[in-house]
């Protein structure tokens, strides 16, 4: 289980969602599906830890527990 917030903004209470590779098949489904569920204007393009230190570009990346910030630039 792995909890997305929107970049910028401190009253999205985040959206929970359980990554297994049966549910995304690919990192673009992933990235895909929080753009329907993230509002963000250009969709969601990039996904960082919450301090932006780490990258996020694999399914792999995704600790189980994790927060993970979710931005369209």
């Amino acid at each position: 289980k792995v909890c997305f917030y929107k970049s910028g903004d401190h009253k999205f209470s985040g959206h929970r969602l359980i990554i297994t590779a049966r549910t995304f098949k690919t990192f673009d489904a992933l990235l895909d599906a929080l753009s329907k569920k993230v509002p963000l204007p250009f969709g969601v393009r990039t996904i960082t830890t919450p301090r932006g230190t780490h990258l996020v570009k694999a399914l792999e990346d995704l600790q189980d527990g994790g927060a993970y910030v979710c931005s369209d630039q």
